[in-house]
């Protein structure tokens, strides 16, 4: 990675699709195993395993069927990503790390110390030579993975620090943060290139689209907005979710951008008019994580609820406006048996809802003393 001038890739160019031709989305499988809320998910780059980070203390990698490996950290985990290799898998915990683990032989590699409050966020650079985080200290702080040595400590944001995220290219790194800025950053040097002001809440969400020329970003006041990353331009306001909106992310070719909220619900949207596609509301508690897979075949929600679910698109009908896809049968929050993982085969309307009682509300505790 080179401090070159920062310039959009044409590699993807995201265009608007004719609504006929878009598919929608549809429950697929439901994966049940944490004890506590799961705070996000994350897909490996070869789209094979599904990370997720939970409040319960672990990380679990699945195979998108059934869980395959579990990693422990001694607090509550509220970030997690996969180095471009797949080989290392970063760990944000409450307990003021980041845990690098090996995914090839199962053992962790480096504990990486520094922040002073809980880490809640991390991100590779797509070289893989940067691992980004942030933290409730109100700092951002970028690491050498292969020696686990600390680079730079960013500072601008003038409270917690929620998330970050870098640019395909690499040549920007985004923070998002309670002091309802978002800030871009050169990750090479630690210069600050743009302070994009916009959002009357906290910025709790922030994502890249693949070709470089949007960056999406979700707020405590509710909406979404698009911004032109290069100039700092806010291009659009998407509103429609009823709450908190607390994650975001774009579809591997830039066609969709997935929002997932406090109101129980996920949205689709079009990211070039605006226009909300679609409503998935089917979870029991507020949604906190949300990603898709890398051939864009799969979305994955992280919810309150304990569960995770799994979507897949499906070429029927789209009606205006958020046509909403809601559960097949009437939960039952009293009945919590663990459901069993293999699926996969399963069809959508045969797939029972087993959900945990509701739990307290966990998105963002309160901030350690320092």
């Amino acid at each position: 990675m080179t401090s070159e001038e920062i310039t959009a890739s044409d590699n993807t160019q995201v265009k608007e699709i004719p609504a006929s031709d878009l598919p929608t989305w549809a429950l697929k499988l439901y994966l049940d195993g944490h004890d506590g809320a799961i705070n996000t998910v994350a897909f490996s780059n070869d789209g094979q395993f599904l990370a997720s980070a939970s409040e319960d203390g672990s990380v679990r990698l699945w195979n998108t069927k059934t869980e395959v490996m579990k990693f422990e950290s001694s607090g509550g985990v509220y970030g997690v990503a996969f180095s471009p290799d797949d080989q290392l898998l970063a760990i944000a915990s409450e307990d003021k790390s980041v845990r690098l683990w090996n995914l090839i032989s199962g053992e962790q590699i480096f504990e990486l110390k520094g922040h002073n409050n809980w880490v809640v966020g991390v991100a590779f650079s797509p070289d893989g030579t940067l691992l980004a985080s942030a933290s409730y200290d109100d700092t951002v702080r970028l690491w050498n993975p292969v020696t686990g040595e600390q680079l730079l400590r960013l500072e601008g944001h003038n409270t917690v620090v929620n998330a970050v995220a870098f640019s395909h290219g690499g040549q920007l790194l985004a923070s998002a943060s309670e002091d309802k800025t978002i800030r871009l950053w050169n990750p090479i040097t630690g210069k600050q290139l743009f302070e994009l002001e916009g959002h009357s809440g906290g910025v709790l969400g922030i994502a890249f689209s693949p070709d470089g020329t949007l960056l999406a970003s979700a707020s405590d006041d509710k909406t979404v907005r698009l911004w032109n990353p290069m100039t700092g331009e806010q291009l659009l306001k998407l509103e429609g979710h009823s709450n908190t909106v607390n994650a975001i992310t774009f579809s591997y070719n830039g066609q969709f951008l997935a929002s997932a909220s406090a109101d129980k619900t996920v949205r689709l949207w079009n990211p070039v008019t605006g226009k909300c596609l679609q409503e998935l509301k089917v979870h029991a508690l507020e949604v906190l994580g949300i990603a898709f897979s890398p051939d864009g075949t799969l979305l994955a929600s992280a919810s309150q609820d304990l569960t995770i679910i799994l979507w897949t698109e499906e070429k029927i009908p789209v009606e205006p406006d958020c046509n909403p896809v809601r559960p097949p049968f009437s939960p039952s929050l009293n009945h919590s048996p663990k459901l069993t993982l293999a699926l996969a085969d399963l069809e959508f309307m045969n797939i029972p809802r087993y959900l945990h009682s509701p739990i307290a509300d966990v998105r963002r505790p309160t901030p350690a003393p320092v």
